[in-house]
């Protein structure tokens, strides 16, 4: 990332999600803007934000709430946040709800 200043990382962190954000925030400079972390549970969020990035994926694929429970979460999220979901949840409305919000 230090060669490639426009470089942005996108975490898919399989297992101590939150421990390993922390650590790659404490390793590349700047990671609160280059570094865009994916959560699996909303309830990450908050820590998330703490730990100091600007930007968040909610990824619902390991996520068993409802759609309302996700747009329950989206709406009282504060800053930027993506969603990824599975075709079935897009399928069943949830990806134009959230585009709504």
């Amino acid at each position: 990332m230090m060669n490639n200043p426009s470089a942005i990382l996108i975490t898919d962190v399989k297992g101590s999600n939150l421990d390993a954000l922390k650590k790659i925030h404490s390793i590349i400079p700047d990671s609160n803007k280059r570094v865009i972390p994916q959560i699996y549970n909303p309830n990450e969020f908050s820590e998330v934000k703490e730990i100091g990035f600007e930007s968040i994926i909610l990824t619902l694929y390991k996520f068993n709430g409802s759609n309302r429970n996700v747009l329950y979460w989206l709406s009282r999220f504060d800053g930027k946040v993506g969603v990824t979901m599975p075709k079935h949840r897009a399928i069943n409305g949830l990806s134009s709800k959230v585009k709504s919000l």
